[in-house]
């Protein structure tokens, strides 16, 4: 048997997203959610960062501004701004549900005011963060029929995690 390529594997990852929710495993869920963002948003980053350097651009305008790691900078990145910003999320995603019936267009169209909103710490995380709250996104629109606690945990949680992996990866640099 072929290994799996990487497209196959990204694929099996989403599908594994997907089945998660159907079987109502909130906790898989948010287990899966976390790789399914991380990892697509990292490889955005990668490509522009290396497209800004083959392009002769002063990568260092763009980048997020120094951490200390301090913990008021872990709480503000991990705790208070998933929480938050799903509230935020939610709120957004109601709204953009009045506009369109979609559930692809309304994560998409979240994803891309998150991105925007994420850009003013630096354009590298506007890249970074529209995949991440596509996901999010998805996520929350996916609970939302079962409860809103449950939305909002497959929201938050993935998002918090994914910011420990950023805050801890930021103080390694």
């Amino acid at each position: 048997m072929a290994p799996a390529t990487p497209t196959k594997r990204w694929h099996a990852l989403l599908l594994a997203l997907v089945t998660a929710r159907r079987a109502g495993s909130l906790t898989l869920h948010c287990l899966l959610a976390w790789p399914a963002a991380l990892l697509p948003s990292a490889a955005f980053i990668g490509v522009a960062y290396g497209l800004g350097l083959a392009l002769g651009i002063d990568m260092a305008f763009f980048e997020a501004p120094e951490r200390e790691g301090t913990f008021k900078e872990f709480f503000g990145m991990v705790v208070f701004a998933p929480l938050v910003e799903t509230l935020l999320l939610a709120g957004l995603l109601a709204l953009l549900s009045r506009m369109s019936r979609r559930p692809v267009f309304v994560a998409a169209a979240s994803s891309v005011l998150w991105g925007c909103l994420h850009g003013s710490f630096g354009l590298l995380w506007l890249v970074g963060t529209f995949w991440s709250f596509y996901i999010f996104s998805c996520s929350y629109l996916a609970w939302r029929a079962q409860a809103w606690w449950k939305a909002y945990v497959a929201a938050a949680l993935p998002h918090a995690v994914l910011n420990l992996t950023a805050f801890l990866l930021l103080l390694l640099d």
